[in-house]
């Protein structure tokens, strides 16, 4: 099933014209490791393997992996439990088409970027939907859904969740935990952002508070590194990632070699630590501006909750707009955003993301939108 109409029309303007995107969740080049990986493939000895690897991914990676999320984010794992991914959207798709059947009901947050994907409609499923205060989202609520529709899966993203970047607060986790172990509701976990938080508090992620194997865990290098990686993982029972691996197994033969070996290097090296410093600071700035920018321009027309992390500032306005007028006006003015109806059922919603441009172009795009707001009036 191929994306909405809107989707579709925000990816061919951000790909073909010369606008101030506010759309797209990926770093901006600056922020790429781009000397790390030259230095890397100059200085370091390829020792990878360029035929066909391990259906689970290279056991090298694998095993950094799992220090990885050991050191980083309390996840105790081991190699034989991570399935490699072409990225964070690839394990969705593979968890949705093998361990999900036509009729399954599923639940995910309101807004939540599960909107934007074709293949929750395309696999037959029947969407619920937990909305996301300034909070996130109230577990509780989920009790109930499942009674009278046996939920068979939660998708999640509850560390500065996209769009809303809101954090769900630990106790709610412990008690979305509480709820899946008593009624037998696997969790998927996307974790993006857990290493972007703009203050000194570490979230704990769903999966290194489970202690009942509840949770698939998903991440990746792409808000870290670089999407162009292509490097993603999900974290699970054996038995669970090997049916996943043998799956990919048959759409693609396995993953790149040489990705892999490069974020193995990047993953291992004691440069990952400056990266993060680098990603951190850069993002923080950025999101300052943004809400200076906002406040400065629409005053109180617009409400928004200041994430903590990540890199999406998710926008309600008081008064009714027309988002496609706005969105096409905000076009004409040379700036794009998401639109919130892409993102889920609110209306007068927008999501706008600041980790694709500088602070001073930031800072036009927010000009240029509040004059395509007054036009859409």
């Amino acid at each position: 099933m191929p994306n909405i109409p809107v989707m579709q029309r925000i990816r061919k303007e951000t790909e073909e014209s010369h606008l101030i995107n506010l759309a797209s969740g990926e770093l901006s080049a600056d922020l790429f490791p781009n000397d790390f990986i030259k230095k890397t493939l100059s200085n370091v000895e390829f020792t990878g393997n360029l035929g066909y690897d391990h259906p689970q991914g290279s056991m090298e990676l694998r095993q950094t992996i799992a220090n990885h999320v050991r050191e980083y984010r309390t996840i105790q794992t081991k190699p034989e439990s991570i399935l490699i991914t072409l990225g964070a959207q690839q394990a969705i798709h593979l968890i949705i088409q093998c361990l999900l059947k036509p009729g399954d009901a599923v639940v995910i947050e309101n807004p939540s970027y599960s909107f934007s994907l074709p293949i929750f409609k395309t696999a037959g499923l029947k969407v619920f939907y937990l909305s996301v205060g300034k909070n996130g989202i109230d577990p509780s609520e989920l009790i109930d859904l499942h009674k009278k529709h046996r939920i068979k899966m939660i998708f999640t993203n509850p560390i500065y969740q996209n769009p809303t970047g809101t954090l769900l607060p630990y106790h709610k986790r412990k008690e979305l935990l509480d709820i899946s172990s008593e009624f037998g509701i696997p969790i998927i976990e996307d974790d993006p952002y857990s290493l972007i938080s703009f203050t000194e508090e570490k979230p704990s992620t769903l999966k290194s508070m489970d202690t009942n194997g509840s949770v698939l865990y998903i991440s990746s290098l792409s808000k870290i590194a670089a999407p162009g990686l292509r490097i993603g993982w999900i974290i699970g029972p054996n038995p669970v990632i090997e049916r996943l691996a043998d799956a990919k197994q048959q759409f693609d033969f396995g993953h790149s070699s040489i990705s892999q070996w490069i974020g193995n290097q990047f993953l291992s090296s004691t440069f990952l630590d400056e990266q993060l410093l680098l990603v951190r600071s850069y993002l923080k700035r950025r999101r300052d501006v943004i809400a200076k920018e906002l406040t400065h321009y629409f005053h109180d027309q617009v409400e928004f909750h200041l994430p903590m992390g990540g890199i999406h500032l998710w926008c309600q306005f008081k008064e009714d707009i027309n988002e496609n007028r706005l969105l096409e006006n905000s076009i004409k003015e040379g700036v794009i955003f998401a639109p919130g109806s892409t993102l889920g059922t609110k209306k007068g919603c927008i999501r706008l993301t600041y980790s694709k441009r500088d602070e001073a172009m930031i800072q036009q795009g927010i000009q240029r939108l509040y004059r395509a707001f007054e036009h859409a009036k």
